[in-house]
């Protein structure tokens, strides 16, 4: 019974009129999103090429942006390995809790 309902589902979305009416949907939806894309690209180029005059300068605003920021801290990877090893250990307590009782 099961399978005769499947097959009238695969039945009424394949008919001829709903196909049509599937495909000019995405089409359209397609023409839109393209139009957007193209859209966002040509403000994108705009304001890259108000800022600056290379990639090479603007990788190097990046890395500034970040040091100031402090991503490149030497402390950094200290401090995650801690928190790390911490997640750990309660992680371990926690298991072993569990397991006792």
């Amino acid at each position: 019974m099961f399978c005769h309902r499947l097959l009238a589902i695969q039945f009424v979305f394949t008919i001829s009129t709903y196909h049509g009416l599937m495909i000019a949907g995405s089409i359209s939806r397609f023409n839109s999103d393209l139009g957007l894309l193209e859209e966002s690209v040509s403000r994108a180029g705009v304001a890259l090429a108000c800022c600056y005059s290379s990639a090479e300068e603007y990788e190097a605003e990046i890395i500034r942006v970040r040091r100031a920021a402090g991503a490149f801290d030497k402390h950094h990877m200290k401090r995650f390995r801690f928190a790390l090893s911490a997640t750990a250990l309660v992680s371990l307590a926690a298991l072993l809790v569990v397991l006792a009782f």
